[in-house]
């Protein structure tokens, strides 16, 4: 496992974590009945701003490594994958909110 797999892996992480504890937007999820397509969203949406990032100067600044061409497309996939396992892994590990 790579250092960009665990970064983002963290991102999934961050973004479960706000889903389930900032304040008006959790009250707001709480009563949504798409709870799962709305935090996949949220995942689709993250990867493409870190593939969006990773065309532009801020990219190597970043150490972001994806390519802003069709292999890059494809390793956005992966990234989209990775983030989305954390955001799950960490709604398991959290459980319901009480």
């Amino acid at each position: 496992m790579n250092l960009e797999s665990i970064i983002l892996g963290l991102v999934g992480a961050g973004v479960q974590v706000f889903i389930k504890f900032f304040p008006k937007f959790s009250d707001w999820y709480a009563v949504q009945k798409y709870k799962a397509w709305i935090a996949i969203g949220i995942v689709f949406a993250v990867s493409m701003a870190y593939f969006g990032l990773s065309c532009t100067a801020l990219a190597d600044t970043l150490g972001i490594a994806v390519a802003c061409d069709q292999s890059g497309a494809i390793e956005l996939l992966g990234a989209f994958l990775s983030i989305l396992v954390g955001q799950q892994f960490t709604f398991v590990l959290f459980g319901k909110k009480e």
